[in-house]
């Protein structure tokens, strides 16, 4: 089996009311698997594969009052 893991990174900023900032990130994850018979071609090789995108958009969440 080819097991193929996407993991997506978004940077992400918290800004609270009372001033303080939290840094972190979101991150998505979509799993794909196939039969693979170990041969290069249309079936792939078996194994685990993880693949990471980092995004180079940042989001930015301030909480406010009205």
């Amino acid at each position: 089996m080819m097991y193929q893991y996407f993991v997506k990174i978004v940077p992400t900023i918290y800004v609270k009311t009372d001033g303080e900032v939290v840094k972190t990130n979101q991150f998505s994850v979509t799993r794909h698997e196939k039969v693979a018979n170990g041969l290069i071609g249309d079936q792939g090789l078996p194994g685990v594969f993880v693949l990471y995108e980092l995004s180079p958009m940042m989001v930015k969440f301030t909480e406010k009052h009205r």
